[in-house]
């Protein structure tokens, strides 16, 4: 087997952890420059920051019909039957 062809296959077994490695450096990275970039916009001492809390279960029933995930689980067309039945039977999925 030839050299390349050996690192190939070597870098190929270990994708999953080399993935984890870029994903974090790249997070980072991305993270600091929309960090800077919204501190820049909207600067700390003339800024005020607000959030928008949302209920857990409305976002949940929100993702679950919007994503349509009753049909791809089989379950009920009525949204409140197929979420009902979901999570009786969370394990089953």
């Amino acid at each position: 087997m030839t050299q390349w062809l050996a690192g190939l296959i070597d870098f190929a077994s270990n994708m999953p952890c080399r993935a984890m490695e870029f994903n974090q450096i790249f997070c980072a990275v991305i993270q600091d420059t929309i960090k800077k970039t919204i501190y820049h916009l909207f600067p700390k001492d003339t800024s005020m920051y607000i959030t928008i809390l949302t209920d857990p279960v409305d976002q949940f029933e929100s993702v679950f019909n919007y994503v349509e995930l009753g049909e791809v689980f089989g379950l009920d067309n009525d949204p409140t039957k197929s979420i009902k039945s979901f999570l009786r039977n969370g394990k089953k999925f």
